[in-house]
């Protein structure tokens, strides 16, 4: 005799392992999109997100003038930006994470972390560089505000995919619009 949750079961053991984190058609599926998966699935439109960084890093923008809704104090978003000495994602990475890496279930492998961010190293116009602040998705999204500059940018995509050309593509138009450098963990595919 069966018992009434096996034949669930078996329909996904196929989707069992952390191998499976690597496919983003995973992601996709209507169940996995309902699920409450902490730090995994947060759906949201780049509008959103670019006005939810966009707000994150106003202290940092505007000081303590209190003109714009903040999230987080200057020294808040100060000590988000510092690197938190992992060498997980530390420094540039010529080549994407692969198969079997742990650095491939994410999208942007480069970016340092800092306080429940990713950082990306920005050189602006004048010489000086700065730190972002925001995330990158799995399957091609990406996030994150330079309050230097006054630009809080959100990438989102339909379909999830591993290799995000437009992205880079628009990554590489904005910063060359505003004068300034983008990384190279940007950039990579």
């Amino acid at each position: 005799l069966r018992s009434a949750g096996e034949p669930r079961r078996t329909a996904l053991a196929k989707y069992q392992g952390r191998e499976q984190m690597l496919n983003p058609s995973v992601f996709n599926m209507r169940k996995i999109r309902a699920a409450k998966l902490p730090s995994a699935n947060g759906h949201a439109s780049a509008a959103a997100l670019a006005a939810l960084l966009d707000v994150a890093g106003a202290a940092s923008r505007c000081g303590r003038s209190g003109h714009v809704p903040t999230i987080f104090s200057v020294s808040c978003v100060d000590k988000m930006r510092v690197s938190q000495g992992s060498e997980v994602g530390r420094g540039e990475r010529a080549e994407p994470a692969g198969n079997g890496d742990p650095l491939a279930l994410l999208d942007n492998p480069g970016a340092a972390f800092g306080l429940g961010v990713q950082v990306h190293e920005f050189a602006l116009s004048d010489g000086s560089s700065c730190r972002s602040i925001g995330h990158s998705g799995l399957g091609g999204s990406e996030a994150f505000s330079l309050p230097e500059v006054g630009l809080s940018f959100a990438f989102t995509t339909n379909t999830l995919s591993t290799n995000s050309i437009a992205k880079a593509a628009v990554v590489r138009s904005i910063c060359e619009e505003l004068g300034i450098r983008a990384p190279r963990s940007l950039l990579v595919l």
